[in-house]
């Protein structure tokens, strides 16, 4: 019966949360919500007014107005749009060096894309014994068609070849740098950021990870108001050494250390590698990678990162 029904509802509900939809609360005499219990409204209508609650007092004159906020995601945070850049480098005594780069855009969108690479330090290739070494030349940031949703998925690894050293398939000078996809752009140097007007809770993002012998990614996350940092989070995983069989998921957690401010710009960064000193032995000298469209590439390559799906997350 009804009247039993109310009972039950009563005694199981006290001091907990209750959960229910606009329609519902505005059926309640006068609108109000239930003592006693944490009420929780859902609603699609981001100005509704609710009725203040201070110890068990509602003032019914007063209204409080509350906008919330609209979930911003990460736009291309499926990976699937990419652009090959078809670059060249005049020789010097020898041929002149055909290469490309890979831009996590699509053509044409240089200008408006959140994202970018490291590849211009990775590329920097110089002539070593009268030859171009392509892995001076390759791409340590590309996409890969092992992807978790869709087509395409990032693809970053640790690269033995960088900043212009000329290095040869069988030998190391120098250069070795980490692959990195980050939000922002590369000009001689990593420049995070990228307008943003929100505050998510968390970051979610589908990785699969072949570690050269020991080794772990990184993803670091920052939310600015001005130059202020007021949130801020790290994924790290404990280094291992078996290549992930299938894609896994993990998420960066945001911890907010300035609670009254709202973020002006969001900084994401992935990195193949956390590691901050390297050598030759953190990478296989002479190896190959297939580059979609591109084909096979002869490179100095340690870790491999594959990073796909990723989501920003609003739970409060």
């Amino acid at each position: 019966s009804i009247p039993q029904d109310m009972k039950f509802f009563r005694e199981t509900t006290k001091g907990k949360v209750v959960a229910m939809g606009r329609k519902t609360l505005e059926s309640f005499p006068g609108g109000q919500p239930l003592k006693n219990r944490v009420n929780v409204v859902l609603t699609t209508d981001k100005n509704y007014k609710v009725k203040a609650c201070f110890r068990n007092y509602i003032d019914s004159n007063n209204t409080v107005d509350v906008v919330l906020e609209t979930p911003i995601q990460l736009p291309n945070s499926n990976m699937e749009d990419w652009y090959i850049e078809t670059k060249k480098k005049s020789g010097f005594m020898s041929k002149d060096k055909e290469y490309y780069t890979f831009h996590p855009y699509a053509a044409g969108a240089a200008g408006t894309s959140w994202w970018d690479t490291n590849n211009d330090l990775a590329q920097g290739g110089t002539l070593a014994m009268g030859i171009w070494y392509e892995g001076c030349f390759a791409s340590c940031v590309s996409y890969t068609e092992d992807a978790h949703g869709g087509s395409k998925a990032a693809l970053m690894y640790l690269s033995g070849c960088g900043s212009g050293y000329a290095n040869t398939s069988g030998t190391y000078v120098g250069g070795a740098m980490v692959g990195s996809l980050f939000i922002g752009s590369y000009n001689s140097g990593i420049v995070q950021g990228h307008a943003f007007a929100s505050r998510p809770t968390s970051l979610s993002f589908w990785y699969k990870y072949k570690p050269y012998k020991s080794d772990a990614f990184k993803v670091v996350v920052s939310l600015k108001s001005g130059d202020e940092e007021i949130a801020s989070g790290t994924y790290e995983p404990v280094a291992y050494s078996e290549e992930d069989n299938s894609y896994k998921q993990a998420v960066v957690n945001f911890t907010y250390s300035v609670t009254d401010k709202k973020a002006t710009t969001i900084c994401v960064q992935f990195l193949a590698s956390n590691k901050t000193s390297l050598d030759g032995n953190d990478f296989e000298k002479g190896t190959t990678i297939n580059y979609p469209t591109i084909g096979n590439w002869t490179v100095h390559m340690g870790s491999v990162l594959k990073i796909d799906d990723l989501s920003l997350n609003y739970i409060r």
